[in-house]
């Protein structure tokens, strides 16, 4: 048989039981639900330290159309909220949700999102501003790559936040 990776011990490893693989990777207790859990299963701060509550437990109670769920984790971990960007992530999950039959709450892509480049160097109490800078009441999208099902989902879902519906013109438009 041909091994597939580099060396014995990665094929040694995944021959392991889960529980054996957690107890050779750095864990943590949960604060909420007292479980051991790798550190994969916590989120991480803008400092690179790890929160002492497991995503599962923090995300339990986030609902994406209510801020009060998640203003306080975001000031927690010091992310700025744009409501724009978070609207366009729920909107994205929605679609999928309807693709998949599930939603999952956009937390942690928000935080994902929130850590990459264009948004790195903002905190929490850069929201106000940055909502004041931005046309939040405007959300663009290019309904070109949407088929139809799901152009009138989106066009429903956008009317009820209350958002004004701007199509992107097509370049050979201008």
């Amino acid at each position: 048989m041909r091994e597939c990776g580099s060396s014995l011990a990665k094929y040694w490893d995944w021959t392991r039981s889960p529980q054996e693989r957690m107890s050779m990777e750095e864990t943590q207790k949960c604060w909420r639900c007292k479980r051991e859990l790798s550190i994969q299963d916590f989120y991480k701060h803008k400092d690179g330290k790890i929160d002492h509550v497991c995503k599962e437990c923090l995300i339990a109670d986030v609902k994406d159309n209510d801020p009060i769920s998640f203003l306080g984790l975001l000031r927690r971990f010091d992310i700025p909220y744009i409501e724009k960007e978070w609207a366009v992530l729920v909107e994205r999950q929605k679609i999928k949700a309807v693709e998949k039959g599930e939603y999952h709450t956009i937390f942690g892509k928000y935080l994902s999102k929130m850590k990459l480049k264009g948004w790195k160097g903002y905190t929490f109490e850069d929201s106000a501003e940055l909502n004041q800078r931005m046309n939040h009441n405007k959300i663009y999208f290019d309904f070109d790559n949407l088929n139809r099902k799901y152009k009138l989902i989106l066009e429903d879902y956008i009317d009820l936040l209350g958002y004004k519906l701007v199509l992107k013109e097509k370049e050979n438009d201008k």
